[in-house]
């Protein structure tokens, strides 16, 4: 009886462990990254701000090094556009980081402003 005691214990901490690392650990989703981005852009001023899909772009994963971190992180890049912006390459190209949500890299072509 006793050993079925121990038994049930270390099946419900390993339940309880397991749950706890897959929700901490759950990365975001490309719809989640792009969210953080657009919502970033409208609140710094650009109303315009859209996914740019020129040429079939698409969000992606990436790994760049982080100056923050002192290593390669693993990132959603995010390029939006605005329609004051008509050249042929992103207005803002976001690096998010994947696990946490973190804006840890920005350009702004519009501003020419580059941030890490």
């Amino acid at each position: 009886m006793k050993n079925l005691r121990i038994s049930i214990v270390i099946i419900l901490l390993i339940i309880v462990v397991g749950s706890y690392f897959d929700v901490t650990f759950k990365n975001l989703t490309v719809e989640e990254a792009e969210q953080i981005a657009l919502k970033d852009a409208i609140a710094n001023g650009y109303d315009t701000a859209t996914l740019w899909k020129e040429f079939n772009t698409q969000t992606t994963k990436r790994y760049i090094y982080s100056e923050k971190y002192e290593k390669d992180v693993k990132i959603w890049q995010v390029n939006l556009d605005t329609t004051d912006h008509p050249d042929n390459i992103p207005a803002f190209v976001y690096y998010i980081k994947e696990d946490t949500g973190e804006i840890i890299g920005f350009i702004n072509v519009v501003d020419n402003v580059v941030e890490k």
